[in-house]
């Protein structure tokens, strides 16, 4: 995959982690509302051996296109640098 800051630079970097999220007992998206779409929050992780600040970038992807997301840098990933992004 590609990403590319807001400026237009283009670098490679790599998913490391998909993680579902898991909702509290109360949570209301837990109760399947009859003719609603129930979408399940989670996270993933990139790495990559550059450090980016949190900000809007632009995913490129061969399957999905290009997708606009938020990500946050997480700290040292193993040699490189995680970030993450959060969907609920």
């Amino acid at each position: 995959m590609a990403i590319s800051p807001i400026d237009g630079n283009t670098v490679e970097f790599k998913l490391a982690e998909a993680e579902a999220i898991e909702l509290h007992k109360r949570d209301g998206r837990l109760r399947g509302n009859v003719g609603s779409v129930r979408r399940d929050p989670f996270t993933l992780v990139f790495i990559l051996d550059l450090l980016l600040p949190q900000q809007l970038y632009v995913l490129h992807n061969e399957v999905l296109g290009d997708v606009t997301i938020g990500l946050v840098p997480i700290g040292p990933f193993d040699t490189s640098y995680g970030y993450e992004a959060v969907f609920n």
